[in-house]
C-alpha cells in the first residue's frame, strides 16, 4: 500500500524541523521549539485516519 503524499511530506517536515529547532537561540529555543513541535505533531495527528 502506498503512503499518502501529504503524510510523506509532513514526515519530511518533521524530520527537518526537529533538529532545526535545536539551533534556535537559547533564550528563545524552549518556547519557539515547543510551539513548532506541538503544531507539527498536531497537524500530523489530524492526518491519521479515523478508526
Amino acid at each position: 500500500m502506498q503512503e499518502s503524499p501529504i503524510f510523506v511530506r509532513t514526515f519530511d517536515l518533521l524530520t527537518w524541523l526537529l533538529p532545526f529547532a535545536q539551533k534556535f537561540p537559547k533564550e528563545q529555543r524552549f518556547v519557539l521549539a515547543a510551539r513548532l513541535h506541538n503544531a507539527a505533531f498536531n497537524f500530523t495527528k489530524k492526518l491519521q485516519p479515523l478508526r
